[in-house]
């Protein structure tokens, strides 16, 4: 008798679930305020912005209102796709006005990312902002990334 309520309340907790995670990914993969249209690492000196490498990430402003700044969030990988760097995660604060529907390209410095040695080739991903700031002060987050549509 009592293996039979266990059953029934574990078959339970997991339907639930199973309803719930479906409702959160509906809902969060319906609308997101940005679009990551591009990404990409250059290697090598650009003077004024980086001496080793940059990442550079275009991104459409998918919101009605325009976006003066926000934290972005990516994840480095080499040539044969390990993860490489001195951390991890890469977050950069970023001074942005894309204006709704329009697109801009952020190139953020990898220079006290990498290390003296470099690849030739890197590849970015899990491309995220985990905060938006508009233009009329309200503030967008999400600190896990789950609106990137990964």
């Amino acid at each position: 008798m009592e293996s039979g309520k266990i059953k029934i309340c574990t078959s339970a907790f997991v339907a639930g679930f199973i309803v719930l995670c479906a409702s959160c990914n509906f809902s969060l993969s319906v609308w997101s305020p940005y679009t990551v249209s591009n990404k990409y690492v250059v290697v090598g000196k650009e003077d004024g912005l980086y001496r080793l490498a940059g990442a550079y990430i275009d991104v459409v402003n998918n919101s009605e209102k325009t976006i003066e700044s926000g934290e972005i969030s990516f994840s480095l990988f080499d040539s044969s796709g390990n993860p490489c760097g001195l951390k991890t995660v890469v977050t950069s604060h970023v001074d942005l006005k894309i204006m709704p529907g329009e697109e801009t390209e952020i190139i953020i410095s990898l220079d006290k990312v990498l290390g003296a040695n470099l690849d030739e080739s890197y590849k970015l991903d899990f491309v995220r902002f985990t905060k938006l700031n508009y233009e009329d002060g309200t503030v967008w987050v999400d600190p896990l990334g789950v609106s990137a549509g990964w």
